[in-house]
C-alpha cells in the first residue's frame, strides 16, 4: 500500500482544507484499485509528487509506467484528451485514463533527467523546442495554445517578481511582444 508523501500531503491540506485531506486520505485505496483495475504492479520506490498530483511507479507486464492521480479538477479530461491526440508526440504516452478520478496511465520517462538541472540559455532552448512540437491544432474541445498563454501572461509578470527575476528581462519582453 502507498503512502501519500507528507510534503504533499500538507499541501494538499494546505490548499484545499477538509477536502485536501479527505482526498490525501483515499488516495492509497484509489490507487490499489486502480493498480488492480489496470493489472498495475506498483513499483516499490516512495511516490513521486508535484503540488497537484501523486505518482507511483509501476509496470504492466515488462512496461514501465506511471500511475499519476491528479487533484480532481476539470483539467482532467482535458488533459487525457489531449494526451490521446498527441499519440505520444513530444509528450509522454497515454496508456490509460479516468478523468473521474484523475488518474492517468502514462509511459514512463527517466524522471532523474529534468530542466532544472540545466544552465537557463540550454534548458530554455529545449523548452523552446518542445514547445514548438506541441504547438498544433487541439482536438475539439480544447483551447488552443494561445489562448492559454494569454491566460497565463496576466499572472507572468506578478510571480516573475515574486520569484527574483529568474528569467531575463530580455527574454520576458520577448515573450511579452509574441503574446505569451
Amino acid at each position: 500500500m502507498i503512502t501519500a508523501p507528507e510534503a504533499f500531503a500538507a499541501w494538499r491540506i494546505r490548499v484545499d482544507g477538509a477536502a485536501g485531506r479527505q482526498w490525501v486520505t483515499a488516495l492509497p485505496a484509489l490507487v490499489w484499485r486502480l493498480a488492480e483495475r489496470w493489472r498495475l504492479s506498483l513499483d516499490d520506490a516512495e511516490p513521486l509528487h508535484g503540488p497537484l498530483s501523486l505518482v507511483v511507479l509501476a509496470h504492466r507486464d515488462d512496461r514501465p509506467l506511471v500511475l499519476r492521480v491528479a487533484w480532481p479538477d476539470r483539467t482532467n479530461a482535458q488533459e487525457a484528451m489531449a494526451l490521446r491526440a498527441s499519440h505520444g508526440r513530444g509528450v509522454a504516452e497515454l496508456e490509460e485514463a479516468d478523468p473521474d478520478v484523475g488518474a492517468l496511465l502514462l509511459e514512463r520517462l527517466d524522471h532523474h533527467r529534468t530542466l532544472h538541472t540545466l544552465p537557463l540559455r540550454e534548458a530554455a532552448e529545449i523548452a523552446g523546442t518542445l514547445i514548438r512540437t506541441l504547438a498544433v491544432e487541439p482536438p475539439p474541445g480544447l483551447a488552443r495554445l494561445h489562448d492559454v498563454a494569454g491566460r497565463i501572461q496576466e499572472r507572468l509578470g506578478p510571480r516573475r517578481q515574486a520569484l527574483g527575476e529568474p528569467v531575463p528581462k530580455g527574454w520576458f519582453a520577448a515573450a511579452q511582444r509574441h503574446g505569451c
